[in-house]
């Protein structure tokens, strides 16, 4: 299973301690602040800038929702045709050209082309700006993987409590075991870890003081 864990250390601190529904409250902020360190931020867990999309083209799976032309991936409707056109997209339809069209559209540079039963992208930026976003790396197409992370059952001692985040959906983990290939993006930067702490100073201090 792809799970990491924040340990909690009281061994330094008479009578602290956590309740179970602050170390879920903190599992879910861990999960928050990773989350929004990858699609916001775009960095790793260095604080690291991730690393580019690759400049190769790539083909998003074109659908019917309603009467509209709309990416999709696997049941999922991504965006529509004319939400893209909205942002800046040419798109291009090659399914009925004749020879002679096909080589005028194909001078045509950064367009994106309708295949036929998908729809062609110069790269994963291009395609990522085209849907509103950046066009960097944030290992968000559906939201689905990141929307899988859960809290998983804590564990610990007196002194230690350790708080453990990761998924349960196999589907979902695999995913996520692939973009770590590409970017290591799965844990605690830095900056997460301040922000843990100082949440975790707060909860203790609220139990001391009651």
């Amino acid at each position: 299973m792809i799970k990491f864990k924040v340990k909690v250390n009281f061994k330094n601190i008479p009578n602290a301690s956590l309740t179970e529904d602050q170390s879920n409250a903190l599992g879910a902020l861990v999960i928050k602040e990773q989350i929004k360190r990858v699609q916001n931020q775009h960095t790793g867990i260095f604080d690291e800038p991730m690393a580019a999309y690759s400049p190769k083209p790539i083909y998003v799976k074109l659908g019917k929702v309603g009467g509209r032309a709309v990416l999709k991936s696997g049941n999922i409707t991504i965006a529509s045709l004319n939400a893209l056109k909205k942002n800046g997209a040419r798109i291009i339809d090659t399914r009925n050209a004749g020879p002679r069209l096909r080589r005028a559209q194909a001078k045509i540079k950064n367009a994106v082309r309708i295949t036929g039963e998908s729809v062609k992208f110069p790269n994963r930026a291009a395609y990522k700006h085209y849907l509103g976003k950046s066009g960097l790396r944030d290992l968000t197409d559906t939201g689905v993987m990141l929307s899988a992370l859960v809290v998983l059952p804590s564990s610990g001692s007196k002194y230690v409590k350790v708080i453990s985040v990761g998924f349960t959906d196999p589907v979902q983990e695999r995913k996520a075991a692939g973009n770590l290939l590409w970017a290591d993006w799965f844990g605690m930067s830095p900056s997460n870890q301040i922000k843990i702490s100082n949440a975790v100073e707060k909860m203790v201090a609220k139990n001391l003081n009651a």
